[in-house]
């Protein structure tokens, strides 16, 4: 079992490094050390991994906005629900709305072809709006403007019953 972990952990270590113009903006390239990248993508792996605590204690001393676009990048390149998850567990933890308004974003853009993603995703933009009123949480819910009716009042109208069907 441990064979097949490392092998898994090993390919997504090179995809990691294939995609790290993907994952940071020029500055944060320009910023980061060989260390820091490093540890960086032992964050990406301890995500993939479940090892929620790990990954946190890693990027503790990183700017918040920061590690949230490393994240929303990390999560965009290979599209796996560990982030969504990741973004709960840290919300759970510290309380810090960015991360209702990065499980919002994930929810809505890269994991928008999951089935209730999008309701879910609002619900977390709502939330983060009657928790703190400022202008990236409403930006935030406004990403979800122009979707369907039923999704964006508090109707209980579904698809279903709204074409009559």
């Amino acid at each position: 079992m441990k064979n097949i972990k490392e092998i898994y952990n090993q390919k997504m270590r090179k995809m990691f490094t294939e995609n790290m113009k993907s994952i940071f903006t020029k500055d944060m390239l320009k910023k980061y050390d060989e260390n820091m990248l490093n540890v960086l993508k032992e964050v990406w792996i301890d995500i993939l991994n479940v090892k929620y605590e790990e990954a946190n204690k890693k990027i503790v001393n990183i700017n918040k906005q920061e590690i949230y676009e490393i994240i929303w990048n990390m999560a965009n390149v290979i599209e796996s629900f560990t982030f969504y998850g990741f973004s709960q567990y840290m919300y759970k933890k510290t309380e810090n709305v960015i991360w209702l308004n990065l499980s919002a974003s994930l929810l809505s853009f890269t994991f928008c072809c999951v089935e209730g993603a999008y309701a879910v995703g609002i619900f977390h933009a709502r939330e983060a709006v009657k928790i703190e009123k400022n202008l990236e949480n409403l930006v935030t819910l406004l990403n979800f403007y122009g979707l369907p009716e039923y999704l964006t009042k508090d109707s209980k109208k579904s698809p279903a019953s709204i074409s009559g069907r």
